[in-house]
């Protein structure tokens, strides 16, 4: 309510000094609406209404109080991702009957949340990676034997902004799921509430320090006609295509594969009688890491071109 709509400055000699009083802290934080009570000090005063008050962190609405008393009870209710609520009342948002406008209050502070714990990391590594920890609000008793790890192993825990961002290097074992979790409890707030507990996963996967082979298969000693040889490589290769083969005394067609692929084929056809020689050269392809395919790998046929005269007689 408007303490004096006039504008005037009141005729008492001093305003109400409101004061207020709310629940202890609670031994468990649940964001649960509460009651406060702001009292003048016995001095009525011409109304108090929940727009009058300033609330961090909540919305307050009031249960009980009229013009002309000198106490009133509010419901606070905390918003939803609220820590932390105040209320407090300003100055000059009432007045006594004497038009005396009231004096500020002290705020009333309640913490109604457990401190959050975030575990930041990055989802897919292929080495030593670091792994964050951000509480929501400053907390104490946070340390390294509080961090249960799966899958690597953890340096000294670093403390990057006082008692509430923490970061810590691991070093992956194997291959696969590294899991990275802390407790509920692990560390504890002004208030003495402690925290949530919090889990992370990456996945490592280790660096790929093998060069891609190939064997060469479907080549016979000896032939006389086509033949379908297979290339097979140790992981999926990129790259490798009819021009990658190098042929001697045989031409390659109708060659089958894509990149990624592990088999390709291929129809050899010789050229004459002979040794056929069917190679594939170091760096034909590549794996997905960007590795050279190991070389050379060859296999030899030895054919022979299918007699095509007809056999004649003689009658003597």
């Amino acid at each position: 309510p408007d303490p004096d709509p006039t504008g005037g400055g009141g005729a008492g000699f001093g305003g109400p000094i409101p004061e207020i009083v709310g629940p202890p802290q609670p031994s468990q934080a649940t964001r649960a609406t509460f009651s406060i009570t702001v009292h003048f000090d016995g001095e009525p005063v011409v109304g108090l209404v929940a727009e009058d008050l300033i609330v961090e962190g909540g919305t307050a609405a009031l249960i009980s109080g009229e013009p002309l008393d000198s106490t009133y009870e509010f419901d606070v209710t905390p918003n939803a991702e609220a820590a932390l609520v105040t209320v407090s009342v300003p100055a000059g948002v009432t007045s006594n009957e004497a038009g005396d406008v009231n004096e500020a209050s002290d705020p009333f502070a309640l913490d109604v949340a457990r401190p959050a714990l975030s575990i930041e990391a990055d989802t897919e590594v292929t080495g030593e990676f670091t792994a964050v920890f951000r509480f929501s609000e400053v907390v104490t008793g946070f340390e390294a034997s509080d961090i249960i790890i799966n899958n690597a192993s953890a340096s000294t825990l670093e403390e990057s902004t006082p008692g509430e961002l923490f970061s810590m290097a691991l070093t992956p074992t194997n291959d696969g799921q590294i899991t990275i979790a802390v407790a509920a409890g692990a560390a504890t707030d002004a208030a003495g509430y402690k925290s949530e507990a919090a889990e992370a996963a990456t996945t490592y996967t280790a660096p790929d320090t093998t060069a891609p082979t190939v064997t060469i298969t479907g080549v016979p000693l000896e032939t006389t006609e086509a033949f379908t040889a297979t290339f097979t490589f140790s992981e999926p290769a990129i790259g490798f295509t009819g021009g990658s083969i190098e042929l001697l005394n045989a031409e390659a067609s109708q060659f089958i594969g894509e990149d990624g692929d592990t088999v390709f084929t291929a129809l050899i056809s010789p050229i004459q009688s002979g040794q056929v020689t069917v190679t594939v050269p170091a760096k034909a392809a590549q794996d997905k890491a960007g590795k050279d395919s190991e070389g050379p790998v060859n296999e030899i046929a030895a054919y022979t071109e299918p007699e095509t005269t007809t056999p004649t007689v003689a009658i003597a």
